[in-house]
């Protein structure tokens, strides 16, 4: 290659690949932009999804055009850049080339090309600024479309393509047309591959008369291509529903393209750590993958060539080197030999067994340790567990413990929410129960009936493989799923065993007792099918009513708890209307007693004021019934204006009483008498 050649802006005319820079800067930009418009419609392709049973193909080869993008791009720069180189030189050697094709230099040209030199060196500078700056634009689109085709073979990597199609007119389906796209691809860059080839010339051709020193590189891009498209091609074409392994390769042929990627994303970072130099910009997108793409195969040719030309180590004439490219052959096969002999040499862990196959036919059993027999393919030994137990669930859908699982199981933290399985309440179902129908008697009016109810159980079953070599042997030849003969066989003991049982049997026997039987019915019968499982335990963890039964449990309880709040609340009503019922008794007969006492007082009162009356006529005679008389007058004037009209009285005329009698009504409203009371000025009529 071109790489530490250096240059003189004097000798740039005279080398084929500056003088057809323009044609090549041309030509690699019209396929890269080729590329790069395949790459996009390929990529608008996968984000509308509009075969998202190919999306895989669709972005892989969208990886691979991306890929040889960025070789035509690291290679169209250069070009770019020789290009621009020429133009300068030309522009500096202008001067002198006048002057030389002048026959009579005139002392004013002589001036003038004195005057011009200075632009001359100001040209060289220029074309260094312009060699750097290409060198960081080359390295970052370089790195850009590399890291995009490596981020899409990543994309894509888990998701192989459907054998499912769609038709799009008549027979014609999707992916017969991807195919045809593929081989139409695969013959352009089959084409761009000869032209490559031939501007590359011969392998032994000086690197400065070539015409594209970095054509062979785009060669040997174009092979990949076209390998990478054919070997899709074929894989579509093969692949069937029935038969999904070629579809497969798609995803593993991205590793080619992926390869090349990183490739280039390495070369592009080492390249800022690069010292500065004059000669031609370094090609950045040299891969010694695709390098591998030629015939005859020469795998240490280009790792010579960088020895010698790096540290200057020439191997070709080392005679250790020669010796061995002589007897490398040799050795590899007494290795390859020595590998295929140790094929029989076989250790097998602690916790497996190996049946020993000898041309098919089981010969012997091997415990754990380093065997000895015969190499592959005349034997061979099928590994088996040696004494691992596992748990098993009747109910089908709950792997079995032990076994191998796709999912892995995400443990929470002690403050997060705790997870599904660890719900064990009966009124959420369980994948580990199982519904079983057990007769029952039920209670009527008409008298009680045979009935049968419907309970969730929860049993499972501590299994492994015999110990013994005949269990290993019937165990590997016998049965293929030992989880699922496990499973089937304890369905139908469960299903007879419960079938004969009623519910107040179940509920009241000792589920120990229930668990041992049915183990041994189940271990009976796993012996009559040569299976060669062990049952270890068998265990009865729950016995309830379905999870669907669990709204109508809730409802008796609830009217349970409403039956006994309306009772608590009626016997607190009962009770209230006792003590206020007692409460407005005793206020009755208290004021019963109360109204005796004072209509015995108020008549002990009348007694004695009668007594005193009495006394009193007794003693005054007339003057105490006068006295009454003008009491009980004064009591009933009390209020009232009164005039007093006496013809007894010693005029002969009317006379007006004007006298006060405000004494006698305050004697009055005393109770006293009027003739008792000493304010009442009392003058008895003649």
């Amino acid at each position: 290659m071109h790489r530490g050649v250096e240059l003189d802006l004097s000798e740039l005319q005279t080398l084929p690949r500056y003088q057809l820079a323009a044609r090549h800067e041309r030509l690699l930009r019209k396929i890269l932009v080729v590329c790069l418009v395949l790459s996009v419609c390929l990529l608008v392709l996968l984000k509308l999804q509009l075969f998202p049973n190919l999306a895989a193909v669709l972005g892989l080869q969208a990886a691979a055009l991306l890929v040889m993008s960025a070789s035509v791009l690291s290679v169209w720069w250069i070009s770019r850049w020789r290009m621009r180189a020429l133009l300068a030189e030309t522009r500096a050697a202008g001067p002198e080339t006048f002057e030389a094709q002048t026959e009579q230099p005139s002392r004013s040209a002589g001036r003038f090309s004195r005057l011009l030199r200075p632009l001359a060196r100001q040209g060289l500078s220029l074309l260094a600024a312009l060699r750097r700056r290409g060198d960081a634009l080359n390295s970052i689109a370089t790195t850009l479309v590399s890291g995009l085709a490596f981020a899409l073979v990543v994309n894509y990597w888990n998701s192989p393509p459907s054998a499912t199609t769609t038709a799009v007119v008549g027979q014609v389906s999707i992916t017969l047309l991807v195919v045809i796209g593929l081989v139409i691809a695969a013959f352009a860059a089959l084409v761009l591959e000869r032209h490559f080839v031939h501007l590359g010339g011969s392998e032994t051709l000086n690197t400065r008369a070539k015409v594209l020193p970095e054509a062979p590189q785009l060669a040997y891009q174009c092979r990949v291509y076209i390998s990478f498209s054919l070997l899709t091609a074929a894989a579509l074409l093969l692949g069937t529903e029935t038969r999904p392994w070629p579809l497969n390769w798609v995803v593993w042929l991205g590793v080619l393209p992926a390869a090349i990627a990183a490739e280039f994303l390495l070369r592009a970072a080492l390249s800022v750590f690069s010292p500065p130099r004059q000669h031609e910009p370094e090609l950045l997108t040299e891969s010694l993958i695709a390098a591998a793409w030629r015939w005859p195969i020469k795998p240490f040719t280009h790792l010579h060539d960088e020895l010698k030309q790096r540290f200057g180590v020439d191997l070709r004439q080392s005679w250790g080197f020669a010796y061995v490219r002589r007897r490398l052959l040799p050795v590899c096969g007494v290795l390859l030999g020595v590998a295929w002999l140790f094929s029989g040499l076989v250790e097998i862990p602690l916790a497996e067994r190996g049946v020993y196959e000898r041309f098919g036919a089981p010969v012997a059993v091997w415990q754990p340790g380093i065997h000895v027999g015969l190499p592959w393919p005349m034997a061979r030994v099928q590994r088996m567990e040696n004494g691992v137990v596992h748990e098993l669930s009747a109910a089908a859908g709950e792997p079995a413990k032990g076994a191998k699982t796709d999912q892995k199981e995400v443990l929470a933290s002690a403050e997060a929410e705790p997870p599904a399985s660890a719900n064990r309440l009966w009124d959420a179902s369980h994948l580990a129960e199982k519904s079983q129908i057990i007769a029952s008697e039920v209670i009527t009016a008409e008298g009680s009936r045979q009935s049968f109810h419907i309970v969730n159980m929860d049993v499972r079953f501590m299994y492994r493989i015999g110990l013994s070599d005949a269990a290993a042997l019937k165990a590997r030849y016998t049965s293929a799923d030992a989880p699922a003969l496990i499973r089937s066989t304890a369905n139908r003991i469960l299903v007879r065993y419960f079938a004969s049982r009623t519910l107040e049997g179940v509920l009241g026997e000792a589920r120990t007792q229930m668990a041992k039987d049915i183990g041994s019915q189940l271990q009976t019968d796993l012996d009559s099918l040569n299976s060669g499982v062990e049952i270890m335990s068998t265990v009865l963890e729950a016995i309830h009513p379905p999870a669907a039964a669990a709204n109508a449990y809730h409802a008796v309880q609830a009217a349970q708890i409403k039956a006994s709040a309306i009772i608590s609340r009626e016997r607190g009503n009962a009770a209230q209307q006792v003590n206020l019922a007692q409460l407005r008794a005793g206020i009755a007969r208290n004021q019963s007693t109360a109204t005796a006492r004072e209509t015995i007082a108020t008549a002990e009162v009348a007694k004695r004021r009668f007594m005193a009356e009495r006394d009193a006529y007794q003693q005054g005679g007339n003057a105490f019934l006068m006295e009454q008389y003008f009491a009980r007058l004064t009591q009933g004037l009390a209020n009232t204006q009164v005039l007093l009209v006496d013809h007894r009285l010693p005029n002969t005329a009317a006379t007006i009483d004007l006298r006060s009698l405000s004494g006698v009504n305050k004697a009055a409203q005393s109770g006293v008498s009027p003739a008792l009371s000493p304010t009442v000025d009392y003058q008895e009529s003649p």
